[in-house]
């Protein structure tokens, strides 16, 4: 697979609106674009569903409607989450598609600078589930592409 043109990576940029809901996962920071954030819900009951991929937790009803929900360290880290009562679900919708995925915790939301999201070729090309990362309080904060998560991408 071709590495990302500058020309791709820069249009990723373009997605973020300015804010975005902060969260950890597998003791990384993460972010996602507030834009692609449906609801953030309480761990709910999960229909197993036999023979998908391991992050694969299963489907939630949401108001009649069967969701996928992943375990978003399983997906990009093959590191199982440590999942309780507490495990909040993120609730991401694009045009046509809705995804929930676990995290271990939710830290608010942060005003992202369009113009300090650092595209890292070699992020982007190991996994197509970061867009960049950005510096935050001496952080370093993974931004996720929420828009490949639930399957536009692809």
């Amino acid at each position: 697979m071709a590495p990302p043109s500058n020309e791709q990576l820069s249009t990723h940029s373009e997605q973020i609106t300015g804010q975005a809901l902060l969260f950890d996962c597998a003791g990384t920071k993460m972010a996602v674009s507030l834009d692609k954030v449906y609801r953030v819900l309480p761990l709910v009951e999960l229909q197993f569903v036999p023979g998908l991929a391991s992050y694969h937790l299963g489907l939630m009803n949401f108001h009649g409607e069967n969701i996928s929900v992943i375990d978003l360290a399983d997906k990009i880290y093959q590191q199982q989450a440590s999942i309780n009562l507490d495990t909040p679900i993120i609730l991401c919708k694009s045009e046509n598609n809705k995804l929930a995925f676990v995290v271990d915790s939710i830290d608010g939301i942060i005003t992202v600078d369009l113009d300090k999201i650092r595209q890292n070729q070699q992020l982007c090309e190991n996994s197509k589930a970061f867009m960049g990362s950005i510096n935050r309080d001496n952080d370093i904060v993974l931004m996720l592409d929420a828009k490949m998560l639930v399957g536009e991408g692809e």
